[in-house]
């Protein structure tokens, strides 16, 4: 990851803005939030099933 960073700095740069927005933080380090995993995208949210 080191070499593509130094490649892509514009990249990295917006990445580092974006995880810091306070939002995304807080949500970043929720429990709501997934890890990556290979198993699907969709997440179920029994909240929403009404």
């Amino acid at each position: 990851m080191k070499q593509i960073e130094k490649k892509v700095p514009r990249v990295v740069g917006v990445h580092n803005r974006v995880i810091g927005r306070p939002r995304i933080k807080a949500y970043l380090a929720s429990p709501r939030r997934l890890p990556f995993n290979e198993s699907g995208i969709f997440r179920h949210y029994p909240e929403l099933d009404d």
